[in-house]
């Protein structure tokens, strides 16, 4: 009888990571197409939640792509129009739930989104040696 050798821990939080990445992208999609029944104007608190959410969902993503392969200049690119592309799609498909597709709140995903990307940069560039 052969046991198997328990996962390493680099392994073990790769896949953890995913598991969190996912996690958070599937409440970040039902938290924007569930309709909502505010009468309060929250306008300004609201892009700053976008601007959270989508550099939340970008330092997950990036995180969980870069312990898989390590991410060079273009993938930050692709990323980005990957994480840009997403941001309008999901402001389009509020409109289905009745909840309003807002250009502003879509700079703030992409500010977001963009500040995530950028911070994981520096960071992985001040590592280097």
């Amino acid at each position: 009888m052969t046991t198997s050798a328990p996962p390493l821990p680099a392994h073990r939080f790769a896949k953890s990571s995913r598991l969190v990445l996912i996690v958070y992208w599937v409440c970040l999609a039902i938290g924007t197409h569930t309709p909502t029944t505010s009468v309060v104007d929250f306008s300004a608190m609201d892009k700053v939640l976008h601007f959270g959410a989508y550099f939340g969902l970008t330092l997950l993503l990036v995180l969980a792509w870069s312990l898989r392969r390590p991410l060079a200049m273009r993938g930050y690119a692709v990323m980005a129009s990957l994480l840009l592309a997403y941001g309008a799609l999901d402001e389009l498909l509020q409109i289905p739930v009745g909840r309003q597709c807002d250009a502003l709140d879509w700079l703030a995903d992409a500010a977001g989104a963009i500040t995530g990307l950028a911070l994981f940069w520096m960071m992985r560039t001040l590592r280097a040696p």
